[in-house]
């Protein structure tokens, strides 16, 4: 769908939604348009009570706030303490509108992305519901410009609201996201905008997080281009999100797509400059292209972010190693495999400069253990087999430089 349907789309159902009147109305998104009837989520819970019983869903809620001003230490009175139970996703009566049309739209395309959505106008002038603001408004709270509206039976009556619905299509969902995100800065980074939006946020994209683990064993398959796709479909879902970008970064990286995989690490940077992550992969790219400054910077960038970054200490010291700074690089291997002793890159780097400072025990007790945690690596053997060579021993040497064809036929001697 190209950005100008997408647009149309967009002004056709706002166009519903505001007709022209006088009157402020107060909306409400929703992901799924099966929901059936609006109501708090305080009666969904108590609904059979409610209905059977001579409880009103009033009386339940204050015995729910009296239970609540317990772990409450200030005594603040019942509106402050309602608000906040509401903001940290407790049970009260009061449903959740906004003021806010777009707003409205994000809510309703957020989620459930094979399903439509649909958006609720409210006339908070005529309906029987208490429509009051937030007495304790959050930030989350103030970028979402929330009203709570607090229906007396715990549901708001279908009549009020039944002409003015409007379903969004699931096919439109994403795309609108994305129209939100580009022309009015409304995304999941702007709305659920502190750690308890986080983790409400995170409880209804489980979907997401697994397609990106999904993602991580296609890659892990080489089967890349499946990969992209899952991790195209992943940013799509919730574009703000860094460690998709990187993911994406690394697949292409394993791919041999350098350009594309930069441009990711990129992304990943811009949405969180501290990912250390990204600039390790982003400098291995940079090397990979022959840019050594680019790549020395992005090494250093990573470290300064995490001193102990192993990986960044391993590839700064081959590109020390490379410029002839031997002590530099060994300083780097050492540090590196004082961290993880288990880094075959950082032991294999180690003995070949060991091997090039004329030391060739060294060399090999490095690439013993290379080969011990990565039997299968053509590398460590053909580095040990010059170390042999170097120590006098042919023989060997030539039966590690054979191993090392045999396990990677077109291995570059």
């Amino acid at each position: 769908m190209s950005e100008q349907d997408v647009h149309q789309s967009v002004q056709d159902l706002l166009h519903v939604l505001t007709v022209p009147s006088e009157l402020a109305y107060i909306y409400r998104g929703e992901s799924r348009a099966d929901y059936g009837e609006v109501s708090s989520n305080l009666y969904r819970e108590y609904k059979d009570t409610v209905t059977i019983s001579h409880i009103s869903i009033g009386q339940i809620e204050f015995f729910e706030l009296e239970a609540a001003a317990k772990h409450d230490a200030s005594n603040m009175d019942d509106a402050r303490l309602r608000s906040l139970v509401q903001h940290y996703h407790g049970k009260t009566n009061a449903i959740d509108f906004t003021g806010d049309i777009n707003v409205a739209l994000f809510f309703a395309c957020d989620g459930d992305f094979d399903k439509d959505g649909r958006v609720i106008r409210l006339d908070p002038q005529s309906t029987v519901c208490e429509i009051t603001e937030p007495a304790e408004p959050q930030h989350r709270i103030i970028v979402q410009k929330s009203i709570f509206v607090t229906p007396p039976n715990g549901y708001v009556p279908s009549g009020e609201y039944q002409d003015a619905t409007v379903i969004v299509p699931a096919k439109l969902k994403l795309p609108i996201l994305a129209y939100l995100r580009r022309y009015h800065g409304i995304s999941s980074r702007t709305i659920y905008n502190d750690l308890h939006g986080f983790v409400h946020y995170r409880a209804n994209h489980k979907a997401t997080i697994e397609m990106n683990f999904s993602a991580i064993n296609r890659d892990a398959s080489g089967e890349y281009q499946e990969a992209i796709e899952l991790l195209n479909e992943s940013i799509a879902r919730d574009p703000d999100a860094s460690v998709t970008h990187l993911l994406k970064g690394m697949v292409n990286q394993g791919a041999g797509h350098i350009p594309e995989a930069i441009e990711n690490f990129n992304a990943a940077i811009a949405l969180n400059p501290n990912n250390a992550n990204a600039y390790n992969y982003r400098g291995i790219c940079h090397y990979w292209q022959g840019d050594n400054d680019q790549a020395r910077a992005d090494y250093s960038e990573t470290l300064a972010i995490n001193p102990n970054h192993s990986s960044a200490l391993t590839n700064r010291g081959l590109l020390r190693h490379e410029n002839g700074n031997r002590r530099g690089a060994m300083r780097d291997y050492d540090r590196a495999l004082r961290i993880d002793s288990t880094l075959v890159i950082a032991l294999n780097n180690r003995g070949l400069l060991h091997l090039a400072s004329d030391d060739p025990d060294a060399a090999i007790a490095d690439l013993d253990a290379a080969i011990r945690l990565q039997p299968r690596w053509a590398l460590p053997y053909l580095n040990r087999g010059y170390a042999y060579h170097a120590k006098g021993d042919a023989e060997q040497g030539d039966a590690d430089i054979r191993r090392a064809i045999a396990l990677e036929p077109g291995i570059e001697l």
